[in-house]
């Protein structure tokens, strides 16, 4: 898989960043991090804030780029998507980015949203 990568990330500088972007969360989701650390490790590859909410809790959580708690009330998102689960919607995932959106923004929040549904699987208590 690396030397297919490595080839394609030659063709095309978009290329390069999806499959980048498709191997952290890969190691991200082998170490079984749980969804603050998802939350850290987004906002810091985004550069801005990154949030996940969850919509039968209400648990939100919002990470600035350095990995804090994000500091007064949430800026429109940028970008979000859903956060689904067995195909029901289970929460969002945003970011929070002044200005447009980045070429690799859509990529970056379909491999968080599926990162964190893998996260609740695991960590939330049996349905």
């Amino acid at each position: 898989m690396e030397a297919l990568a490595v080839r394609l990330s030659g063709l095309d500088a978009y290329v390069d960043g999806v499959l980048r972007i498709v191997a952290f969360y890969d190691t991200l989701m082998r170490r079984r991090v749980d969804l603050p650390a998802l939350a850290r490790a987004s906002a810091g590859l985004a550069e801005c804030v990154a949030g996940i909410r969850l919509h039968g809790t209400g648990q939100t959580i919002r990470v600035s780029p350095e990995g804090t708690a994000a500091a007064g009330p949430p800026a429109p998102a940028s970008t979000s998507a859903p956060l689904t689960l067995d195909d029901e919607e289970i929460g969002r995932v945003w970011l929070e980015r002044p200005g447009p959106p980045n070429p690799l923004d859509e990529v970056l929040l379909d491999r968080l949203a599926i990162a964190a549904a893998a996260a609740v699987e695991r960590y939330a208590p049996a349905r």
